[in-house]
């Protein structure tokens, strides 16, 4: 007998998320596989030091979230995406 499982590719359901990144005047494009936006979120609301970045996600289909981020959630953020290979 086989099972048959599903596919993991982007479907409409399964669409990735764009982040807005502020970090000393550059703005930073970083777009988030669906699987990992849950975790990208926790480390936002995780807490943090002194918060003076802002971070802002969920455009479609409802309004803006923003969010301050310390420095160091700010780069870890980063160091994830370019290990990733999420920034654009």
């Amino acid at each position: 007998m086989t099972e048959t499982f599903p596919q993991y590719r982007e479907s409409p359901c399964r669409l990735p998320e764009y982040f807005f990144l502020n970090v000393l005047g550059k703005c930073y494009r970083i777009r988030v596989p669906w699987i990992a936006i849950q975790a990208v979120v926790e480390i936002i609301e995780s807490p943090q030091g002194y918060r003076e970045h802002s971070i802002s996600w969920n455009y479609i289909p409802g309004p803006t979230i923003t969010r301050q981020v310390s420095t160091g959630g700010a780069e870890h953020i980063l160091s994830l995406a370019r290990e990733e290979g999420w920034i654009e």
